[in-house]
């Protein structure tokens, strides 16, 4: 089974030899967000209360708050895995997508360091479309783009700039 994964490029059975977890809880914007939810629940509950004390309906003001929690919960879980192994470029952005994204490194042509700049570039972070190509990113300004041969090209955040183009250029 190894072999026939070493023949093939698979590498299911290599470790990554580059591995980098971010999380959305970084960015300082989230946090200022965080406290806006935290507020804005804690209204929201003075509400509920202040209409039951009225034996008025507060069912109506569950939906905005199971909306803040369920925002509050999805940001706070929001991460992106990249991992290089000897064969492949790995990377899944939890929990939006399903699927990791897999790219053999002969696949890839070239790849840069930049600094970027989210908001104006992008509009933000998260899965986006810029003007010329897709961002991967969850908080920072740093990241690599990524050519690959077919045309292609898309942007992965990243702590570790350098280090990740060093390790998707490193050769087999």
């Amino acid at each position: 089974m190894v072999e026939d994964s070493l023949k093939s490029g698979s590498s299911d059975y290599f470790p990554p030899v580059f591995r980098e977890v971010q999380s959305f809880r970084n960015n300082k914007l989230i946090w200022v967000s965080y406290v806006v939810l935290i507020i804005a629940s804690a209204f929201l509950i003075y509400a509920m209360a202040d209409q039951h004390s009225k034996n008025k309906p507060f069912f109506p003001l569950l939906l905005p708050l199971g909306f803040i929690v369920l925002i509050f919960f999805f940001t706070f879980n929001l991460r992106l895995v990249i991992e290089i192994t000897p064969y492949e470029l790995r990377f899944k952005m939890i929990p939006l997508m399903f699927k990791k994204k897999v790219y053999q490194l002969t696949e890839i042509e070239k790849c840069e360091p930049v600094v970027y700049k989210p908001i104006a570039e992008y509009g933000g972070w998260g899965i986006r479309r810029g003007r010329e190509m897709w961002a991967y990113n969850v908080y920072g300004n740093r990241g690599v783009v990524v050519y690959l041969r077919s045309g292609k090209k898309f942007l992965l955040g990243s702590q570790k700039p350098e280090e990740l183009a060093r390790s998707l250029m490193q050769p087999l």
